[in-house]
């Protein structure tokens, strides 16, 4: 049976090559195994959700990790937001709610940033530049 360490490593895999299915299946096999996630794990489960424009499931997987009482780290935070910025418009609310309960600070912003974008998408633009900036060390899942 495999160890924690080795269902966080194959989750990780299969997350940065968004492969859903295949990470659900190892998360699933982790849970039968006895095994909780940990921030490592969800992170790497939120960006393949994020990856996927499968927003539900990085709502469930948000409010998962904080049932679970797991505070969510700066790289956590900035899965969350790269993964906002590859979120359709319809559906950023729903992350917005998930922000605002992890670090209603962060929430705050976010949402005084979105209230000012402009019509053309300018902040959302930006951002996903920034992101794109970021070293891959940081973009990286653990």
């Amino acid at each position: 049976m495999p160890d924690s360490w080795t269902f966080s490593s194959m989750i990780t895999r299969y997350s940065c090559n968004v492969k859903v299915s295949e990470a659900e299946a190892m998360l699933n096999a982790m849970l039968e195994a006895v095994c909780e996630p940990n921030i490592f794990v969800l992170t790497s489960v939120i960006q393949c959700y994020g990856k996927a424009n499968r927003t539900d499931d990085v709502v469930k997987t948000l409010d998962w990790l904080l049932e679970l009482d797991i505070t969510p780290d700066d790289r956590f935070r900035g899965c969350v937001l790269n993964v906002m910025t590859q979120t359709p418009k319809e559906e950023l609310g729903k992350l917005i709610d998930c922000i605002d309960k992890a670090n209603p600070k962060l929430g705050i912003v976010v949402k005084l940033l979105l209230e000012e974008q402009n019509k053309e998408g300018t902040l959302r633009k930006e951002a996903s530049e920034l992101f794109d900036s970021i070293s891959v060390d940081v973009k990286k899942a653990y």
